[in-house]
């Protein structure tokens, strides 16, 4: 039978008789609409990829993480930063080879006119991630002193965040107090009962981490998306604490740490002084029984004590913000006042130190 065939379609002859109608390409079909799914999964899957790569470098340059500071643990001072470099929200972060967020210096002297002070404190005197290097208060001091004193100086910046008394003593037990002449501690009434609890979790899910994450990305949803919800499940240690904070009973269990402090650091050489650094509630409150304690404990050991009140009250009277979310943590601004505070304690030192030189008969050249 011959073929007829139009423009639109051909009739074909089926076996019982019978004709069909079969569109032209219509074999085709199935292979069309394969390639066409795909396309489209070839073209998700290539935003997919696109967009990983931009947010991971939003991430890792824009917000700052994926290059965290590392911590280790250790038996005795609890968690110790690991030495190295780092960029942190956009702000450099150092820790030495002593696990100091200082440069890097010997570990004795080379220099006799050099003028040599250990700071000692937790987050308050470290700054965090949120402060950069050339901001702390440790390192503006260094400037101001060899300004005002003509001499090298050398400040080493020896904290971490929520360390006590206990972390403290133990950091100096265990690499001495490196030919410091002044070692000046920056207390606060939270160290009054801050003993450590050796129940630290180092990862990339927690606050300290031992190891850099593969990811920006990794850190961001691990570290803070995880924790911003779990803040909703149940009341943070911290609010807890806070809550205990505000009774009148506490018991200064950190003291006799705080005097093992005053010990080894007299009989090492080096002087001692104590600056009390208000939590911003306090600047209102008046002296509090804990800060009291402190103060006490001072006066006892004949360890010079200054409290930083007055200038942080006068520096809010005039509109300047000194503190981070919170009322302990410091910004830029309040690091500024905590060198000035520094500066002062450590001039005022020199001047002491001269006197009893020259009282003792021994030669020295004038500080200016």
């Amino acid at each position: 039978m011959p073929k007829k065939q139009t423009l639109r379609f051909q009739t074909t002859l089926k076996a019982g008789g019978t004709t069909s109608l079969q569109r032209p390409f219509t074999r085709n079909r199935p292979v069309l609409m394969k390639r066409k799914r795909q396309l489209i999964v070839r073209s998700l899957i290539g935003c997919a990829v696109v967009l990983f790569i931009a947010a991971e470098l939003l991430v890792r340059f824009g917000i700052g993480l994926g290059d965290p500071p590392l911590w280790r643990l250790d038996p005795k001072i609890e968690y110790i930063a690991k030495p190295g470099d780092h960029r942190r929200f956009g702000n450099r972060i150092h820790y030495n080879a002593y696990s100091m967020r200082s440069d890097e210096f010997p570990e004795t002297k080379s220099n006799p006119e050099e003028i040599r002070v250990l700071v000692i404190g937790d987050s308050v005197v470290n700054g965090g991630n949120y402060i950069d290097q050339a901001d702390l208060a440790t390192e503006i001091a260094v400037g101001l002193l060899e300004q005002k004193l003509d001499r090298p100086v050398v400040i080493g910046n020896i904290s971490a965040g929520s360390w006590g008394p206990r972390n403290q003593l133990e950091y100096l037990r265990h690499f001495g107090t490196f030919d410091a002449d002044l070692v000046i501690l920056v207390s606060h009434t939270g160290e009054v009962d801050d003993l450590p609890t050796h129940d630290v979790q180092l990862g990339v899910t927690r606050t300290k981490v031992d190891s850099k994450p593969l990811l920006a990305l990794q850190e961001f949803f691990g570290r803070y998306v995880v924790q911003f919800f779990e803040q909703f499940k149940a009341p943070s240690p911290d609010s807890d604490r806070l809550a205990e904070e505000q009774g009148d009973a506490f018991e200064f269990s950190t003291r006799p740490d705080m005097e093992a402090m005053d010990e080894l650091i007299t009989n090492s050489g080096a002087d001692f002084r104590i600056l009390l650094h208000p939590r911003g509630r306090e600047l209102n409150q008046g002296p509090t029984a804990k800060a009291e304690a402190i103060e006490a404990l001072a006066r006892e050991r004949n360890i010079p004590l200054s409290k930083l009140d007055s200038r942080y009250r006068f520096e809010l009277t005039m509109g300047n913000p000194i503190y981070m979310i919170g009322d302990i943590h410091l910004n830029e601004r309040g690091q500024q006042l905590l060198a000035k505070e520094l500066v002062d304690t450590v001039y005022a030192w020199t001047l002491s130190s001269e006197k009893d030189r020259r009282e003792d008969g021994n030669d020295s050249s004038p500080v200016p």
